[in-house]
């Protein structure tokens, strides 16, 4: 007997047949693996990605010129791969990660391409903006100790509110989850048609958001959502909206 085979003796499912949603899961779970560069690369790669917009506002929002400042780090063990700067995910690879994380929905549907927002990847941490008839949910792998967890962004409450003016930003969640070394702050929200970038400026450094289709998120270990002092809104003009993120609530 070889090795392998003693290891499969110890396998408790070597006789269980993946679900075709559990076979796709694992296929884009690989697709991911291969495409990802070694780590020493992913480090040169957001060292790059440090600048940011940053300025006074004298009392208003206003444009700013782009300063370098420093990029936050993964803090404890359980985000220790975390990254201040996202990695797409692909439609695929988000597909089926909101098809785990919609089982858990009051109303369970199937996801297809059409309804992925957006999805992202930092580290091991996988997060996808889904459409669901009229609202926005945010399926989320990120807390070690709840795989895909979710929460509704926007519905019909709120459907036919106005998108936010062209350079503008509204934001639909500013909070935390978890607790201790494992919690973690997220920022989400829509942005407008000329805005193509979003950095999120906390005490210890800058956070690039996600942003694609009109919406953007970001999210950081620790558990102070205040801590998302800044948000420095990058537009199509090569200019960048710098001011407090009570400012941009609405």
């Amino acid at each position: 007997m070889t090795d392998l085979d003693t290891l499969t003796t110890l396998d408790p499912a070597k006789n269980r047949t993946l679900s075709d949603a559990e076979m796709i899961r694992a296929e884009a779970d690989l697709e991911r693996i291969i495409a990802t560069p070694p780590a020493a690369e992913s480090k040169k790669r957001r060292r790059r990605r440090a600048g940011v917009g940053a300025g006074a506002l004298g009392g208003s929002i206003a444009a700013v010129a782009v300063l370098a400042v420093s990029v936050v780090t993964g803090g404890s063990a359980a985000y220790a791969d975390w990254t201040a700067a996202p990695s797409p995910a692909t439609t695929k690879q988000s597909v089926a990660f909101a098809n785990d994380c919609a089982e858990s929905w009051a109303s369970p549907t199937t996801v297809g391409n059409d309804d992925i927002i957006l999805g992202e990847w930092r580290g091991d941490a996988q997060i996808a903006l889904v459409k669901n008839g009229q609202s926005v949910l945010m399926c989320s792998g990120v807390d070690p100790n709840v795989p895909v967890g979710w929460e509704r962004l926007y519905d019909s409450a709120v459907s036919t509110e106005a998108a936010p003016t062209s350079n503008g930003l509204r934001i639909y969640g500013i909070e935390t989850s978890g607790d201790g070394a494992d919690g973690y702050s997220y920022d989400v929200g829509r942005v407008g048609s000329d805005v193509t970038g979003v950095d999120v400026r906390t005490s210890k450094g800058v956070v690039q958001a996600s942003v694609k289709d009109g919406w953007f998120v970001a999210w950081w270990p620790g558990t102070n959502e205040a801590d998302a002092k800044v948000l420095d809104v990058h537009l199509r003009d090569g200019k960048t909206v710098s001011a407090p993120w009570t400012t941009w609530s609405e």
